[in-house]
């Protein structure tokens, strides 16, 4: 048998401004390099930048490569795993975390007409660049895209999105152990909700900060009328039973088993097994994180689950 020669892909890398102008890095890197799991990770360290497009010079004809299906979250909850499940089907890309859409949308005045035209370009840019390897693309967007999920709607048309959350101290608990990275810059507009008023008194640092923005998070995303709930205790078995079906993804015994291996792997250490640790979590969680998750995080989760409908 002949050696496998690996395709260069040609792929969004970073968006930088000229005035009002987004201006797309484009990258180029082997597809032996995308791993799902750590897809920032995997650009930063063998991605090549190769040129600079201003994104409204991308045309759309109404045919171009559309994201199959998205993936909100509240964090540490499972969502890498589950994504991890679905982009171990046949053509199939799971798509992790892309920060580009956050840079993107970070500026004032995004939640306009152009905003989502220019979303839908970006998607348009990945489709077309992961197209070698993949017929499908689902996303699992950054957490903070939340507050943005009304415009993704709208941008990305008919393509469905869930909504993935856990227990509150099971989820501060994860972040105490491993604190999500650049929280310190974080700015306030991200701790805030729909409601403007909701401005904390004194503005909350350190793991309240983050309670804060996640609660914020649960509270933008319950606006957004065509995504689905689920939960992390339904975890794996919802990911071919009810998430691969609603993404259009159909599956045979082949492809459901390909999902169940891949559910076994830590998602987080490739080539360790998956336990559970939300048993530890909520027994070693630090007084800050119950009190956090019960009086901030909970009430905002509660708040999401009675708008959303189930998957």
């Amino acid at each position: 048998m002949g050696e496998t020669v690996n395709q260069i892909l040609t792929i969004p890398y970073e968006l930088v401004w000229r005035d009002e102008t987004p201006l797309v890095v484009l990258a180029e890197i082997s597809d032996d390099k995308i791993h799902t799991t750590f897809w920032g990770t995997a650009l930063d360290k063998y991605a090549r930048r190769s040129a600079i497009l201003p994104l409204d010079d991308v045309v759309l004809n109404g045919n171009e490569r559309k994201f199959t299906g998205s993936i909100h979250h509240i964090t540490r909850c499972g969502s890498t795993s589950l994504l991890q499940q679905i982009g171990a089907l046949d053509r199939v890309f799971g798509l992790s975390e892309p920060f580009i859409f956050l840079e993107l949308l970070s500026r004032p005045g995004a939640e306009t007409r152009l905003a989502e035209i220019r979303v839908r370009k970006l998607a348009c840019l990945f489709g077309s660049g992961l197209a070698p390897v993949a017929d499908q693309i689902v996303v699992k967007w950054p957490t903070l895209l939340c507050r943005h999920a009304r415009l993704l709607d709208k941008a990305l048309g008919d393509a469905p999105s869930v909504f993935l959350s856990r227990n509150p101290v099971e989820v501060l608990r994860s972040i105490e152990m491993r604190p999500l990275l650049q929280m310190e810059n974080l700015a306030l507009e991200y701790v805030l909700g729909p409601d403007f008023d909701e401005t904390p008194s004194p503005l909350p640092a350190g793991l309240a900060l983050v309670a804060h923005m996640l609660a914020a998070n649960c509270r933008w995303i319950a606006q957004s009328a065509k995504t689905r709930r689920l939960d992390y205790r339904q975890l794996p078995d919802i990911g071919w039973q009810k998430v691969a079906p609603a993404f259009g993804l159909s599956l045979d015994d082949r492809q459901t088993a390909k999902m169940k291996r891949s559910a076994g792997v830590n998602a987080k250490q490739p080539g360790a097994t998956f336990v559970s640790d939300s048993c530890e979590k909520r027994e070693t969680a630090s007084v800050l994180a119950q009190s956090l998750a019960s009086s901030i995080l909970q009430p905002a989760i509660d708040e999401a689950c009675a708008q959303l409908q189930p998957l």
